[in-house]
């Protein structure tokens, strides 16, 4: 017992010595395993805090004075196309973590008991012998809703990686951990690389304290809209460097997904979320669409996408889309104020008959999800739908697929704008209204971001079609300009860009259009279709440069409302 007392007399002392009320925050802690502890799990009878993780004597290991045993379990850890970083099991102070949170060991198994020379357990109040297990109102073992992460980490942001200038640059939006402020090695950052450069759990976490939820070091909502990094921003844009409109990069700040002039969306009461239903969209930020411990099957850390039925989801197949489906929904089903809803039905739209295959039942291959990007600008890595290298398409029909980001870079998007090749106008292409009835093929604000391919049709030879033909890129850092015409964005996979000589047939792609619909029994290249020389095209690379006095006709017009006819040449 006196070593007990001593023990805990060198804790308080360490917090008395930092200059904080660390030890009274610690308390108020679900740390706190203690019989007076505030979590949902506590010890029966014990009333000492610091023993269930740290002991004085014979420590494993002695760093931070353990007294918990190494799991030795081997763990499946985080993937992805896009990663550049060397993820391999975990170590350092994220293995300490995991000793608790990967439920395979008892919360009150420690190494040394308090008083004695002995190990063992302490007796917790619970039913499960002591291991943690999903524990809250929307937990489960597979669910994102818990601190049970188990053995599976692929849907856990990755830890126990290098983090320094190489993979800051080989990633292009990270922090350089040299330049920042706020992240390095050492416990004099704001969130601190361990003493070998590595990224681990308490990089984001403080455990003994209750400064942010969840024990971050940082903001989980954002308080300051224009901030990239520091105290004021969310705690992502402190590794994950997402960069300004005003710069010219066409990125996260000032995005509709992020400005608070657009996404000023709040959460519905009670959303199964658990999002406050006073916060909006903007406030969210990153966590509206990203979960560092997403659901088990989800891919890209990405909030709730999975196939599975269930709200919240219990596991299932990656299936990207459903998040998009969390705000693009209608009102019974989205996890937004219905009175403040403002974003379009996109989910509903899937509902037709004739879709586009955006799931993967809809494809050929039905067992994995095709779409798998492999950087910031959402191109895709080369067994994908699409070829990567101009003029060698990709022939593999069964990994063709359409995938929200296929479209739509969802980290750019710009709500009512139009890009008009050297900047933005607030003004949306396509209102076809008694105020509005302009049009143009300008790509609009929800393709800002995005990729494409422009045809260069002086290349263009009929006899050789599509041999010579010359597709040039837009839109990527490879790429010669942004994407500024709509039918850029369609023509890199409704064309030879994707299709090579011999266009496949509707049913050899999945979806829901079998061969022989409305007598179409092979797709068309549309970017032969509609080259401007051919001898009459629909308006839509170029205008046809016949209006109605070309056309001979002199009284009336034979266009519909709300169309007025090609009066500027298109």
């Amino acid at each position: 017992m006196l070593r007990s007392r001593f023990f805990i007399a060198i804790f308080i002392a360490f917090f008395i010595s930092t200059g904080t009320d660390a030890w009274g925050v610690f308390i108020s802690t679900k740390h706190n395993l203690s019989a007076t502890g505030p979590g949902p799990i506590k010890a029966v009878g014990m009333t000492e805090m610091c023993v269930f993780c740290h002991t004085p004597h014979n420590a494993n290991p002695s760093g931070p004075i353990w007294n918990r045993q190494d799991p030795g379990t081997t763990y499946d850890p985080f993937t992805s196309a896009s990663l550049q970083a060397v993820v391999g099991q975990p170590d350092g102070t994220s293995r300490l973590c995991l000793s608790c949170h990967d439920g395979t060991i008892a919360l009150g198994s420690v190494l040394n008991l308090p008083g004695s020379n002995a190990s063992g357990s302490l007796q917790l109040d619970d039913s499960n012998s002591g291991k943690l297990t999903a524990q809250g109102k929307f937990a489960s073992s597979t669910s994102g809703f818990t601190s049970f992460i188990g053995l599976n980490l692929t849907n856990d942001h990755p830890v126990s990686f290098v983090y320094d200038s190489a993979l800051a640059t080989a990633d292009g939006e990270l922090q350089d951990p040299t330049a920042s402020l706020y992240v390095g090695i050492g416990s004099t950052f704001l969130f601190p690389l361990d003493s070998n450069g590595k990224l681990q759990c308490t990089t984001c976490h403080e455990p003994h304290s209750t400064n942010y939820p969840k024990f971050l070091r940082g903001p989980i909502t954002q308080v300051a809209e224009t901030a990239t990094e520091g105290t004021d921003a969310i705690i992502c844009l402190n590794c994950h460097t997402k960069k300004d409109f005003s710069t010219g990069t066409f990125d996260w700040i000032g995005s509709a997904h992020q400005a608070s002039t657009v996404a000023d969306e709040v959460y519905a009461t009670g959303n199964y979320m658990g999002k406050s239903d006073t916060m909006a969209v903007w406030q969210d930020a990153c966590l509206a669409c990203h979960d560092t411990h997403t659901v088990e099957g989800g891919r890209r850390l990405l909030r709730e996408a999975t196939d599975d039925t269930n709200r919240p989801k219990q596991g299932g197949n990656p299936a990207s889309e459903e998040t998009c489906f969390l705000c693009h929904t209608d009102s019974t089903n989205t996890v937004l104020d219905t009175l403040n809803n403002q974003v379009p039905d996109i989910n509903s739209e899937f509902a037709s008959t004739y879709h586009m295959p955006i799931t993967t039942l809809d494809q050929v291959d039905s067992t994995t999800e095709a779409h798998d990007i492999k950087n910031s600008d959402m191109e895709e890595i080369t067994t994908e739908s699409y070829t990567e290298t101009l003029g060698v398409p990709n022939l593999d029909v069964d990994k063709r697929h359409v995938e929200c980001s296929d479209c739509h870079n969802p980290h750019r998007v710009i709500k009512n704008s139009i890009y008009n090749g050297s900047g933005f106008d607030t003004q949306a292409t396509h209102l076809h209204d008694s105020n509005n009835q302009s049009h143009s093929n300008l790509a609009s604000g929800v393709f800002t971001g995005s990729w494409g391919v422009d045809p260069d049709y002086l290349s263009a030879n009929w006899e050789t079609w599509p041999t010579n033909i010359v597709y040039n890129k837009k839109g990527t850092p490879d790429g010669v300009s942004p994407v500024d015409k709509e039918y850029e964005v369609c023509l890199k996979c409704h064309s030879s860009y994707a299709y090579g000589d011999t266009p496949p047939s509707p049913d050899s792609t999945g979806g829901s259009t079998p061969s022989g619909t409305n007598d179409l029994i092979q797709y068309t290249d549309q970017a032969k279709e509609f080259n401007p020389a051919n001898g009459g095209y629909h308006p839509v690379l170029a205008p046809t440069n016949k209006n109605l006095t070309t056309r001979g006709i002199t009284v009336g017009s034979p266009f519909l409302y709300p169309w007025s006819g090609p009066t500027n040449g298109e």
